[in-house]
Parts: structure tokens; sequence; C-alpha cells
């Protein structure tokens, strides 16, 4: 199923990025994110959600704050298992 997730994302990402929608493109990579997780792609993850949580930030969105919540969690596994994150973020800067 994340297979399938992230196809679709991928298409919504294309689309949005076509049609300038940018909340559309951070929401479709903020899906992205999660299917990468989910996949056990923690690196993958961290990028997609960095990149959400800046386009976010940008507009000016609350979902900025939601899509870095779910960074510090995964953040915080990869330190309990040894693969210490390089980054902690709390919240837009």
């Amino acid at each position: 199923q994340a297979d399938a997730a992230i196809h679709t994302a991928m298409e919504a990402v294309d689309l949005y990025r076509q049609t300038g929608n940018r909340y559309g493109h951070a929401q479709a990579i903020a899906i992205l994110g999660r299917a990468e997780r989910d996949r056990g792609h923690p690196a993958q993850a961290r990028q997609y959600w960095l990149d959400a949580i800046a386009i976010f930030t940008e507009l000016g969105l609350p979902q900025a704050d939601e899509v870095a919540a779910s960074l510090n969690a995964l953040e915080s596994v990869s330190d309990r298992v040894g693969r210490p994150g390089q980054i902690h973020i709390v919240g837009p800067a």
C-alpha cells in the first residue's frame, strides 16, 4: 500500500507543481514523507518532510508544525536505535 501511496503522491506533486499550487505541493510531499517512513526509509522521509516544512513555513501555515512533529518523532527514534539525527526541529524558524 505504501508503494501505491508513493505513486499517487508523486503524481500529485507533479500536478501541483505544474499548476503552481504550493499548498497542494507541500501536502503531497508530506504524504510522501509518511509513505517513505512507513516503508522503512527514514532518510527519504526526512528530506520530504524538510521540503514540506519549508513550503508550509513560506506560506505561513500551521501544517509546518505538524510535519515538524513527525520529523522530530522520526529523529527521536533514529537517536534511540543508534542512528543519531542531524537536526531536531521544534517548529518553523
